[in-house]
């Protein structure tokens, strides 16, 4: 009887014990290599995905907000001294920024609020060549 006759009688005697504790310590091989393949394969599809869609920046005007709170009930945000951005320099500085072979297409868009007919109503302007690109 030497070191590895004994764990080989040991099986032989106990074959359902040890049968079961093979399917366990596989079983719990088998879903973690499963677990991280797909993982894997989830994160690789995000970044791709990423990767298609791209990088965006939004710029805003500098402006002042206040918010309104009251009885712990946030009401929102005021904003006042908006200063407005304009177009030709702001496109003149992204072009020439440190990434610029790396950016696509710029599509500015105005948001501004305007009250017609009584009612505040948002209005949206862009360029639709270059923001379809």
């Amino acid at each position: 009887m030497n070191i590895f006759t004994i764990p080989l009688k040991n099986i032989r005697r106990k074959i359902l014990r040890s049968c079961i504790i093979l399917f366990i310590f596989s079983v719990g091989v088998v879903s973690v290599v499963s677990l991280y393949k797909v993982s894997k394969v989830v994160s690789q599809t995000l970044e791709e995905k990423l990767n298609k869609f791209g990088a965006n920046i939004i710029i805003n005007p500098k402006s002042e907000s206040l918010t309104i709170n009251y009885g712990g009930v946030n009401l929102g945000n005021l904003l006042y001294d908006i200063k407005y951005l304009e177009l030709p320099p702001l496109i003149d500085k992204i072009r020439n920024i440190k990434y610029k072979n790396n950016i696509s297409a710029i599509a500015p868009k105005l948001v501004v609020v305007k009250e017609i007919n009584g009612k505040k109503i948002g209005v949206v302007g862009v360029n639709l060549q270059k923001s379809l690109k």
